[in-house]
Parts: C-alpha cells; structure tokens; sequence
C-alpha cells in the first residue's frame, strides 16, 4: 500500500488550513496507512526553474523548516518526514498531498492528491496544476475544479476536529458571573448586552485563555453568527448566545436542529439552549467522528486512482 506525504504548515491552534492538514495525517495513521507531514513553502518557482535547481531548493527549505522547530499536535499521531528527499521523486510508494495553494509538484511525486481546502486561486491568484491528479474538497462551499486526465472526487474530504481536550467541564467555578463575547466576522454590529463585567475575547487569546474564561463566567456573546467558539463555550458549562443577523432566520442560520443545541439563536432562546446544551457534545463527536468515513472513502479512491505496479 502507498504511502502519503502531506504538505502542511507547522501545527498553528488558530489556523484551520494548519489543523486538519495535521489531523489528516493522524486518521490516515490511525486507518493502517504510512502518513507523514512535510513542511510546506509557497514553491510557485517549480513551475519556471529546471528540476534541478527545484529539487535543490526543496531539500534546502526543507532541512532549514526542519532544523528549526516544526510543531506538531501531542495528541496527534503525525510524524514529520525527515528522510531524503529525493526519495519521493518519482517513486510509486507514495502519494504527496498538497493544499490547493501549492503550485505545480514541487516534490516531484508520481502520484498527486490536490486537497481544495478553499477555491483553486483564492489565496494566490493562479493556478498551476498538472494532468493525471486526484482533486478532492474540503466542503461543499469550494467550487469543483476540472482539469483533463485529473478527476474531481464526488466525495467530500470534510476533516473536523475539537480540541476536547481543552473546552470541557474540567476545573469550571462553583460560582459563574459576568459575560464574554466576540466579533470577529460581526465587528461592525452593534453591541446590544451590558457591557459591565464583560470580557472581549479578542485573536490574541490562546485556546487555553479562551477556555479559562468560558469556565467562569455566566454567559458568552457572539455577534460573529458562525463561529465554533459559540459550541465551545457550552462544552465549559457556560450559556451561549448568538446574536442574530437582520433578515436571517434561526432556521436559515442552522437548518439542522441538532447543531443548534445548547446555543441560543437570541436571548429569547436561553431556555431551550439550556434545555438542550446536554446533547451538544455527542452531537460534534458525531460529526468528528464522519471525518474517519471520509477518510476512508479517500483511501478507496486513492488505491483505485493509483493502484499498485505489480511485478
């Protein structure tokens, strides 16, 4: 069975591209595969020099990313490729995956999976990819890209993870007061709670300082409607409230009724947040849970896409 080499960013707790780069790694570990992490560079200089000086560029960045410190998850089972690089050149033992940001093959692999985390050129402003590629995306929200002698997987590649580790109900108060709340993607709406005894949670907090405070205080406030800090703060036994958007129903906000549990589409509906908040935690086990369906699915493509060369 081949194995995979994953082209990721070093582990950043506030970088979703980061995470399930990561936490894909783990689950194809965790299914009976070989799955490594390489430390990615923007490598859009291998589609114009000559392979020689990209191999030599690659082996240089990589041992540099490599030499210094690369985080990874502890709860994870990733471990980084610290081999010869030239070894992937070419060789029908692995399959490179790389984010949709990544230009060309810079690691030279015979076999490429291209994992749409967001739409081919968002973030780079051109694409430059090769016949013969595996496409998969993220969600339904990425657009599907088509190149001859590619394919694009009818199957999502959607990877969850919580970090339950950290938001749960270990060391909460016995005794809760004050408020906490956010904008983010809602910083422009007007504030409508009472500002006393009320906390800002801003980008600069650790997951850690975030989860301390949600251990503490009575309620949490979200002007941004689809952040995950709004199901966090349920898991450490606060109330959670989502202030709702002009024009925008709470069936439109989240039409699976499930997913609204614990959490109050307004403070009109604590009462049924607070009846429900119980059932908020298998809820998104359940959903990270479909993440070793999809990766399961992945490896069934995979191993059809690019079967192994017998003898």
């Amino acid at each position: 069975m081949k194995k995979f080499i994953i082209f990721a960013a070093a582990y950043n707790e506030k970088s979703g591209g980061a995470i399930v780069s990561h936490r894909l790694c783990h689950l194809l570990n965790e299914a009976g595969r070989e799955a490594y992490l390489l430390p990615l560079f923007y490598s859009h200089e291998a589609t114009i020099l000559n392979i020689g000086e990209v191999a030599a560029r690659i082996q240089m960045e990589t041992q540099n990313l490599l030499r210094a410190s690369f985080p990874t998850n502890p709860h994870f089972n990733s471990p980084v490729y610290r081999e010869n690089l030239q070894v992937l050149a070419n060789s029908d033992d692995y399959i490179a995956i790389y984010p949709e940001i990544i230009s060309g093959n810079p690691l030279r692999a015979k076999n490429v999976v291209r994992w749409f985390l967001h739409d081919p050129g968002f973030h780079t402003g051109h694409v430059a990819y090769s016949p013969g590629e595996l496409y998969f995306r993220y969600s339904a929200a990425a657009k599907e890209f088509h190149m001859t002698g590619s394919r694009m997987s009818p199957h999502l590649l959607e990877i969850l993870y919580f970090p339950l580790e950290t938001y749960n109900l270990e060391n909460t108060a016995s005794e809760r007061s004050g408020t906490a709340y956010m904008f983010r993607d809602g910083r422009e709406r007007p504030i409508v709670h009472d500002l006393d005894n009320s906390i800002r949670l801003t980008r600069d907090l650790s997951h850690a300082q975030i989860a301390a405070i949600f251990k503490r205080i009575k309620t949490f406030i979200s002007y941004d409607s689809r952040t995950l800090f709004s199901e966090l703060a349920v898991l450490c036994g606060c109330e959670s409230v989502v202030i709702p958007e002009e024009g925008v129903s709470e069936e439109e906000w989240r039409p699976v009724v499930a997913s609204r549990s614990g959490v109050a589409y307004g403070f009109e509906k604590l009462p049924q947040a607070r009846a429900t908040a119980h059932l908020l935690l298998d809820y998104m086990l359940e959903k990270q849970d479909r993440a070793r369906l999809a990766v399961e699915e992945m490896l069934r493509e995979t191993d059809a896409f690019f079967p192994d060369q017998t003898a």
